[in-house]
Formats: structure tokens, C-alpha cells, sequence
């Protein structure tokens, strides 16, 4: 049986590069992960568990498009933007890259997915937010 890092790194790998979020989060339920989180200065996903931490995951796919035409972040985060950008993604327009490309361009620095509540905060540098569920 693969550890709860390995089988994470492994849906991150299979399902939400992919674009099947909802897969990837149902699976990330089921070896115990409450919410996760994404760092967009240090490109990683940090999983936790409803009282502790799991693992990190580094985004590979994003680091190396980042050595190309990648956009300055915002100052301030811009929701229509971001919605867009969201609608895109949810509707299978683009890919997470270019998702978390443009999300990056609307001001977001983190965001942080609840698993349970379906719900998606997206934070800006002077501490916004857009709430996001699904």
C-alpha cells in the first residue's frame, strides 16, 4: 500500500493535471485530506489532515512555464479576471498551467481549497480574497 504522500503525488500527477478536479479531490478525501493549500511564490500544494500536515508537492509543470512569457503578479487581485479565468478551467478551455498562469496575472498569491465545504479561497497580496465554491 502507497504511503498518503505517494498516493497524493500521485493523483496530483493523474487527475488534477488533467483537469479532474473533482476526481482529485474526492481521492484526496479518501487517504484523509481535509484541505490543501497552493503557494503561487513557491509553486507547491501542501495537503493536510484535519489536525495535521501531510505532505508538499512541488509543481514542476508551472516552475518550467514560469521560465517563459509568465506574467508579473498583480498587485491587487481582480475577480472578474480571475472569474474568467476560473470558467475557463471549470469548462475545460485551458489547462491547470495556464489556469494558475492567468490566476497569477488576477493578483493571486495562495489559495486554499476546503474539501469538505467545496469551497476555494483565493488570497491577494494586501490580503483579498474571492471565495470560490464548487
Amino acid at each position: 500500500m502507497l504511503s498518503p504522500s505517494s498516493q497524493i503525488q500521485s493523483f496530483l500527477d493523474t487527475q488534477y493535471r488533467d483537469l479532474n478536479f473533482e476526481k482529485f479531490c474526492s481521492n484526496l478525501k479518501g487517504v484523509g485530506v481535509s484541505y490543501f493549500v497552493f503557494n503561487a511564490m513557491t509553486n507547491d500544494l501542501s495537503f493536510f489532515s484535519k489536525n495535521q500536515y501531510i505532505c508538499s508537492c512541488f509543481r514542476y509543470d508551472i516552475a518550467k512555464e514560469m521560465k517563459h512569457d509568465w506574467p508579473s503578479l498583480a498587485e491587487e487581485l481582480h475577480a472578474i479576471e480571475l472569474e474568467k479565468a476560473i470558467t475557463q478551467v471549470d469548462s475545460q478551455q485551458i489547462d491547470s498551467v495556464t489556469f494558475h498562469r492567468l490566476a497569477q496575472a488576477a493578483g493571486v498569491i495562495s489559495c486554499t481549497i476546503f474539501l469538505e465545504a467545496r469551497k476555494i479561497y483565493y488570497f491577494g497580496l494586501n490580503g483579498d480574497f474571492y471565495l470560490e465554491t464548487f
